[in-house]
């Protein structure tokens, strides 16, 4: 996979070597799940850090939708001669002010009571749009508790294994 990362000012600066690691092991993690949903392996994936403004403004160009969000997951489909490829878009401002108050969210299962910190809340953000590109889709309550299950397992597994503690500079 060739992976491309960029950040539009006004977003918090983002360590990009942590970032890509993390991309790589969610990117292992989601292609089973392509495989089995018959989704297109991306092989190439720019992920964008930006602030509240530019994903609002992405979020309706893009998905007909106005208002901030979280994640802009924009998969490519193959066409002859070109690989399958994907755009996530990533609030890292809305990753520092939800890492810092997680338990006010809506939670699932138990992650009210898990340490949780803006790392964590960006990696959550990264792990979530490579389970959209794995072709999953969380419209439905069910979707939506399976993916973030999931989510949470792959974030966890990145921190246990010291991938992920320092994602912001």
């Amino acid at each position: 996979m060739t992976l491309t990362i960029a950040t539009r000012r006004p977003s918090p600066r983002v360590n990009t070597a942590v970032v890509r690691v993390l991309a790589e092991a969610f990117s292992s993690y989601a292609a089973p799940l392509a495989k089995r949903h018959g989704a297109s392996i991306y092989s190439d994936v720019s992920i964008t850090f930006l602030g509240d403004r530019d994903i609002s403004r992405i979020h309706e160009e893009a998905l007909g939708i106005g208002g901030t969000t979280d994640v802009i997951t924009l998969p490519y489909a193959p066409a002859p001669g070109i690989p399958a490829s994907a755009e996530i878009f990533i609030n890292t401002a809305l990753a520092l002010s939800r890492g810092l108050n997680r338990a006010s969210l809506d939670l699932v299962g138990d992650e009210s009571r898990r340490t949780w910190s803006p790392s964590h809340e960006l990696a959550l953000y990264l792990a979530h749009g490579f389970d959209h590109l794995a072709g999953n889709d969380d419209q439905s309550s069910a979707g939506f508790t399976a993916m973030r299950k999931r989510e949470i397992k792959w974030v966890e597994k990145a921190f246990s294994l010291g991938i992920a503690q320092t994602l912001f500079k």
